[in-house]
């Protein structure tokens, strides 16, 4: 019999690549299990063709009809919303006026019915018929109605026309320069010229109409223009540069430079230090104003202020109005004032250098030592492009130092050490930068970002709007409203702004990847699609838009395309060198090997997947999501019953380091904010509710419901299973229901608080698992009671990858069960020796008729230290339990009654290091120390009082070796001591060492020795994974496992000497030495875009020796209990995949096992058969819900397998199954 133990499914979450944002911690049950029963016999493949199931259906017909309902119910109001949504944008889109969202130096409007023009504001509206003009010197923004966004360059006129028909829109380029940004459906939008009118079909455009005689420059970016005139009409594509003059027919070539062509639309960061500038005191006096109002970072208002009648002369000045000219876009004019001064002089080295690396990052340029504060500030940016983001820091460190007056620097250097993760000194910097700058846009913004990352969203959109309002051309500030927009669920104005920021910023390829995720969140797919491929192509090698990218082919049931993209988005990891430190790098490294964890999975790859998520705990252990997949991974090895559970202490330990270490609110995909990025997920909405039913036809029933959210620093889950198994076997049904609520909850900055309490009751048959179903206990009865159980804790980053993470939980148990023919183990003695055994007793059954109570304290303190080429883990673990029993044997009459009360004990200190030595080369060593100490018998009736006690000095060694691109050697060797019950499974110790587990519940299946406390596991595994970028994986592992156990036992022995009368409780040492060897390999291979193959070889030996040691070997039937069993079993799994993009999706697998076993009286036979399985089903778009159809062991094989080699659960008879998945 087994304590159960139920993971909660997991909520869903907007960005996660699998159903999952957080994992509620079950109440951990113990494993207890009398002797167990072998006995001969064999089953055959019956040939009737026949699905199984229950004798009476009328309430699952009930239950049908509701469901029916249900989903009626729900999918409705899909459609109304829809429609209604629908309805609701297009009336808000024709009575939202288009908006001036950028007004720099003089911008003019001028309404429809009037003749003046007045000075434009940031937020001015417009209606048809007003125009906007822009000044010399100046450049604005209009965002239309539609979110199209028009940037006019200096000394243009743009008119808002009325439109030909009511869904368009349409404007006006009488003269001047403008940029085009827009991504609606195709024709929205119309413009007109003095020669020509032209349509666009989404497109992205530069266009330029020549004052002198009216020619017209249109060089296309992106998307289509049907462009009319009076020579006939011209289509451009993307890519192409047309040039229109009157009487001349047009002119069309190739489009070279897109960044040349818009560098007056790029946005230039001040470096310019004015105390460096050497100005006279005349100029001084002339430039106050401006000296003053570009030292507070207000770059326009300085422009704004120059003296009309003041002409630069002195190098400092004409450098001081180069700065403010690139402020506005003007880089040719800056140019011109630059090019007659000495190349060496340090402001100008300052400005060239800032031009070059805006115009064209990642080019060659010829660069002298810096010595101004000036040059250095500038370096930091050239230096970041160029990915070297340490020395970039250095830079902005000694910009600093030169002069630690100058705020532009204080703010540079804050979005360094931001980068780095380093938020107290971003901070100090920050608070610095705005005392000696208190104007500076992108100081404000980068506040805002780290208010955001806290959960401070109205705090932080208040300091974007103000950065915006400051220089409404920021991108970020633009980025940051959205991000705030989307966490108030404000989804169309948060495209809107996401929109803006990359109009404003064309030439970042990281704010488009942006604009496609937030059209993806908001279902639009055509836009998401053709945003984040734009992304790719301006910018390759960022890995951002393609983890974006596969994100939301997933959505859309484009599972392979899935795939590839994030494993493009892995290989590009590096190349965010420029704007995150080699650790962060690491962090973003771990994420996107868990990701791909989840998506191997659900292609069948079940290999990759474990070995992915191991990957992304190698590569950074402080990222949650590495050990979050990897608990998903360990659960799905377990059985429904949840009887043999070897896996669950590394899966319950997993859970809890990734539920400590998770920020709230974080969902599989998240990303570590960074300075560049600013993103780390469109977090999850404040509620949403994830529902799963899943029947069988033999009468199974699995009920799942979450209700889970996420809200400015704090999130929770309320979680609700039920089970009801009727089992393979007679009396094998179960019941069983589950309640837990989670929340985590952000303290601080640096500090989270954790806490989850939940409940637990469950009644049984026999869950055992048995070589022959009919070997089950008929009146065998459970009832297991938790409640409640409650864990606490906190986790404190002291800094990126330094981590302090801090466990109490108290778990209470109840269990009760009645067994009518308990397996007592009867020892006849004569003169105090044993003469005899008997197994069970020979005559009438033995009753058994046990209660148990346990309560467990437990606290760990643990702390996560990491570098770029190293990683410490140091802990220690404390724990306390109190164990009450009281069983009863009954033979017709009383044999005994016995109750204790003991305790249990254990102290625990633990450490690893991991040293990379080189690239491909990492080292692990560690160690750990526990003693144990436990009642000797409180489990195995008759009861014993007194403590036993266990210690060991543990040694953990591994090595992690990539020769090559994508290929892994790994190798481990490992010690550790079990726990009594679920004590060792409350755990923050790390449970992998070199990606194989070093610590297990129990290493022999419970269903065969069942408990064996304080027990010692040795580990030795070697192995080898190589993925292909054609979609091609495979891998060899080889493993030894041992468990060397001992145990006290109850026995029953005479008290006459004379009489055979078992009457007499005792005890007895058992001593249990099993060996497990096993060698696998897998393959796994994509085809095309819709399917998936795998397969997988297990070739698994398991040997299992029995010792009573106190029982001389003259007593007879001594054999009964003593035994050196052997299984070998061979196991092969092939899997074939298909998923279309439509939402179809299928699923085949087929499995062969070949068993054969020595060492059992009777002879126990062997087994060789092959099981199928198909499964069907259908994903609604964005996954919102998923219905399922399987047909199990369709050709009906039965089958008869030892339970000493570990296998999965398998059906006896052909089943249906089938399940409903509602996300919403």
């Amino acid at each position: 019999m087994t304590r159960l133990a139920v993971a909660f499914a997991a909520p869903a979450a907007p960005d996660a690549v699998t159903i999952c944002s957080a994992r509620i911690l079950p109440a951990l049950p113990r494993s207890f299990s009398l002797a167990a029963r072998h006995v001969s016999g064999r089953g055959h493949p019956r040939q009737k063709i026949r699905i199984q199931f229950p004798p009476t259906m009328p309430q699952y017909v009930i239950v049908r009809f509701f469901l029916v309902l249900l989903v009626c119910g729900m999918f409705a109001p899909f459609g109304a919303n829809a429609q209604t949504t629908k309805a609701q944008t297009g009336v808000a889109e024709s009575k939202t006026p288009s908006r001036v969202i950028e007004a720099a130096g003089v911008v003019e409007f001028n309404l429809s019915a009037s003749t003046n023009w007045s000075i434009a504001t940031n937020g001015l509206g417009l209606q048809p018929g007003d125009k906007v003009r822009t000044r010399a010197a100046s450049r604005a923004a209009v965002q239309l109605s539609d979110r199209s966004v028009i940037r006019l360059s200096e000394r243009t006129t743009l008119e808002i026309l009325p439109p030909r028909n009511a869904e368009k829109k349409r404007f006006g380029l009488p003269g001047g320069s403008i940029y085009f940004f827009n991504r609606e459906k195709p024709a929205d939008v119309e413009f007109d010229t003095p020669l020509a009118a032209g349509a666009i079909r989404g497109t992205e455009f530069l266009l330029e109409v020549a004052e002198t005689d009216n020619s017209v420059h249109l060089a296309l970016i992106d998307g289509l223009v049907a462009l009319k005139s009076v020579s006939g009409e011209v289509d451009l594509k993307r890519g192409e540069d047309l040039r229109l003059r009157a009487g001349q027919p047009p002119l069309k070539t190739a489009l070279i430079n897109t960044t040349a062509i818009i560098q007056w639309a790029l946005y230039y960061p001040a470096v310019l230090n004015p105390d460096e500038l050497r100005l006279s005191s005349s100029e001084k006096d002339s430039l106050r104003d401006v000296l003053s109002r570009y030292r507070s970072g207000d770059l326009l208002q300085a422009l704004a202020a120059w003296p009309a009648d003041f002409g630069a002369v002195s190098l400092g000045a004409k450098c001081l109005q180069a700065q403010l000219y690139l402020a506005v876009g003007r880089v040719a004019e800056a140019g011109k004032l630059l090019d007659p001064l000495p190349i060496d002089a340090s402001p100008v080295l300052a400005l060239r250098e800032l031009i070059a690396t805006v115009c064209a990052p990642g080019s060659q340029v010829k660069l002298s030592p810096p010595f101004s504060s000036s040059e250095f500030v500038a370096r930091s940016y050239y230096l970041q492009s160029r990915t070297d983001l340490s020395a970039a820091l250095v830079a902005a460190k000694r910009a600093v130092e030169i002069s630690p007056n100058f705020g532009i620097a204080h703010a540079r250097l804050a979005e360094l050490e931001f980068s780095r993760g380093q938020r107290a000194v971003a901070l100090a910097e920050l608070k610095q930068a705005c005392a000696l700058a208190p104007r500076l846009a992108p100081a404000y913004a980068l506040q805002g970002f780290v208010l955001l990352e806290q959960g401070l969203t109205p705090t932080a959109l208040v300091q974007f709007d103000h950065a915006r309002e400051l220089d409404a051309a920021l991108g970020s500030a633009w980025l940051g409203r959205g991000l705030c927009l989307m966490r108030e669920r404000k989804f169309t104005e948060a495209r809107a702004a996401f929109q803006a920021s990359t109009a404003l910023e064309p030439q970042r390829g990281l704010f488009r990847g942006y604009l496609g995720k937030a059209a993806s969140e908001l279902g639009d797919a055509e836009a998401a699609e053709k945003e984040l491929n734009l992304a790719k192509q301006l910018d390759s090698n960022d890995p951002t838009a393609w983890i974006y990218s596969a994100l939301h082919l997933w959505q859309e049931n484009r599972l392979n395309e899935a795939i590839r993209d994030l494993e493009a988005s892995a290989d590009r990891n590096d190349n965010r060198a420029a704007f995150r430190s080699h650790l962060l790098l690491d962090q973003d490294r771990a994420v996107r090997s868990a990701n791909l964890a989840a998506l191997y999975d659900e292609a069948g790859i079940s290999d990759a997947s474990r070995h992915a998520a191991t990957r992304a705990i190698n590569e950074s252990y402080s990222d949650f999501s590495g050990h979050l997949f990897r608990a998903n991974s360990l659960a799905t090895e377990e059985s429904a019953n949840r009887f043999d559970l070897r896996q669950e202490t590394a899966r319950q330990s997993e859970l809890l380091v990734a539920n400590l270490l998770a920020p709230p609110g974080a969902g599989n995909l998240s990303q570590t904010l960074s300075q560049q990025d600013h993103l780390r997920f469109f977090d999850a909405k404040p509620i949403g509710v994830s529902l799963l039913s899943e029947y069988t036809s033999n009468g199974d029933w699995r009920e799942t419901g979450t209700a889970f959210g996420s809200m400015d620093g704090f999130s929770y889950a309320l979680d609700a299973v039920y089970q009801s198994l009727n089992g393979n076997q007679p009396n094998g049904q179960m019941e069983s229901r589950q309640f837990g609520f989670t929340m985590k909850q952000r303290v601080t900055s640096s500090d989270d608080a954790y806490f989850q309490i939940g409940t637990y009751h469950n009644r049984a048959g026999d869950l055992a698992n048995y070589y022959d179903p009919a070997q089950a206990e008929i009146g065998f009865r459970v009832h297991e009671r938790q409640e409640p159980t409650i864990y606490a804790g906190w986790h404190h980053e002291w800094s990126p990858g330094s981590h302090t993470l801090f466990l109490v939980a108290r778990l209470e148990d109840s269990l009760n069960y009645q067994d009518p023919s308990a397996n007592a183990i009867f020892l006849r003695q004569t003169n105090g020796t044993t003469v005899e055994v008997q197994s069970p007793p020979t005559g009438p059954a033995v009753g058994l008729d046990f209660a148990s109570e346990v309560t467990l304290y437990s606290a760990e303190l643990q702390h996560i230290w990491e570098t770029e080429n190293q990683s410490l883990v140091v802990g220690g673990r404390w724990q306390h339990g109190d164990v009450d029993s009281r069983s009863d044997l009954t033979r017709g009459f009383p044999l005994t009654s016995d109750g204790l009360s003991s305790s249990v004990e254990r102290g625990n200190a633990y450490g690893y290091y991991t040293w990379k030595l080189c690239e491909p080369l990492s080292l692990v060593g560690g160690a750990s120390y526990d003693h144990l100490e436990f009642p000797i018998n409180a489990d195995t009736p008759p009861l014993a009082t007194g403590q036993a006690s266990r210690e060991l000095l543990a040694p953990k060694a591994a090595l992690l070796f990539s020769p090559w691109e994508r290929g892994l050697f790994r190798a481990s060797y490992t010690k550790s001591l079990s726990g009594l019950y679920f004590d060792n499974s409350v755990r923050l110790e790390p449970t992998q060492v070199g990606g194989f587990n070093q610590t297990f519940r129990s290493l022999i299946p419970e269903s065969v020795a069942g408990l064996v406390p304080g027990t010692e596991f040795e580990t030795v595994g070697v192995g080898f994974d190589q993925s292909l970028r054609s979609g091609s994986w495979f891998g060899v592992e080889a493993e030894w496992l041992t468990s060397d156990g001992k145990r006290n036992v109850g026995v029953l022995t005479n008290s006459i000497p004379f009489l055979s009368l078992p009457d007499f409780p005792g005890t007895t040492r058992q001593d249990l030495d099993f060996r497990e060897r096993n060698l696998s390999a897998y393959a796994g291979q994509l085809l095309g875009d819709n399917v998936s193959l795998g397969a997988r070889y297990r070739l698994s030996e398991a040997e299992l020796a029995e010792r009573f040691p106190e029982i001389p070997n003259t007593a007879a039937n001594l054999s009964l209990l003593e035994s050196n069993a052997r299984g070998l079993l061979q196991q092969v799994s092939l899997t074939a995949n298909f998923h279309h993009r439509c939402g179809v999706f299928a699923q085949w697998e087929s499995a062969w096992y070949h068993q054969s076993n020595s060492g059992y009286t009777p002879v126990l036979a062997g087994e060789d058969f092959w099981q199928h399985n198909l499964a069907v089903g259908y994903r609604f778009p964005r996954r919102h819900a998923e219905v399922r159809f399987g047909l199990v062991n369709i050709f009906d094989t039965d089958y008869r397998l030892n339970p000493l080699n570990r296998h999965a659960e398998l059906s006896h008879v052909r089943l249906l199954t089938v399940s409903l998945r509602l996300n919403f």
